[in-house]
């Protein structure tokens, strides 16, 4: 969905010189304040659409999970996870000293934390805590099944139901936004070992292309912010810089430092 969201950049980028023409043209003539706006223009008509479809899904989507309380029969954990200490029907008590309200919450948490992560879990009356270490990430990461976690009798446990509101759109935006910072410059540095952290499973329901055309519409407003010829932030200064001196920057010497700045971030986030 990535190649998508290029394409919506590009039209949106292409957009104000090919509906107003004459207007433009006499826009850059006159060196007119519109002519810089219009540059930042793509950058906010995508943060935008990317916070509205992610809204939209919010408001039509009932969240459903198990609280961690209700897995009265335990957890059952896959090898990666018994690889690192947990042993199916142990209960997480806390991660890093908090308490933890949603099953899912335990993935998340463990890979989201920066540094090494201490969770309490308790099994037969005893209590003991394990200490989860970068390595250990990259073994769940690097691990065929992202099934990590369930509840022992599923069947048998509680499931709630929650509708969502605009500040899950908000807290679920800026987790994709997170997730896309993540996955143009991966921290730490050991991540990029595995290509990346932080992406989003691929899926063929439209919440799941919804999300990926979302994540690449951010990677893209995340690389544009950039103050380099090339991207909207660059072409931005560019243009106020033109417009406030009345004098227009040579169109080859524009063009070749755009394409250079583009190879070069290109370049920084795959090698």
């Amino acid at each position: 969905m990535l190649y998508v969201a290029i394409v919506i950049y590009v039209l949106l980028v292409q957009g104000p010189r090919l509906v107003l023409k004459s207007q433009y043209k006499e826009w850059q003539n006159n060196f007119s304040w519109n002519i810089p706006i219009l540059k930042l223009t793509p950058l906010l008509i995508s943060f935008c659409i990317a916070f509205l479809m992610i809204y939209a899904l919010t408001k039509t989507t009932k969240l459903t999970y198990i609280q961690n309380k209700d897995a009265i029969y335990g957890l059952s954990f896959n090898s990666a996870m018994k690889d690192i200490g947990f042993r199916d029907g142990m209960q997480v008590i806390t991660l890093e000293g908090k308490n933890v309200v949603r099953i899912s919450d335990i993935v998340a948490g463990i890979l989201l934390h920066d540094g090494d992560v201490n969770i309490e879990v308790v099994k037969d009356a005893t209590n003991q805590t394990i200490i989860i270490k970068q390595k250990d990430k990259l073994k769940m990461l690097s691990h065929p099944s992202k099934d990590f976690v369930s509840p022992i009798k599923s069947d048998q446990v509680k499931i709630t139901e929650e509708k969502l509101g605009l500040s899950d759109a908000i807290n679920g935006f800026g987790s994709i936004w997170q997730h896309s910072l993540l996955i143009i410059n991966p921290t730490p540095v050991n991540y990029q070992q595995i290509g990346g952290f932080g992406t989003i499973h691929r899926g063929s329901t439209i919440s799941h292309i919804t999300m990926l055309l979302v994540q690449g519409l951010l990677i893209l407003v995340i690389l544009n912010l950039l103050p380099f010829p090339g991207f909207s932030m660059g072409n931005f200064i560019i243009s106020s810089i033109e417009t406030k001196r009345k004098k227009e920057y040579s169109i080859v010497l524009k063009n070749t430092s755009a394409v250079i700045s583009i190879i070069i971030v290109v370049l920084c986030i795959y090698l």
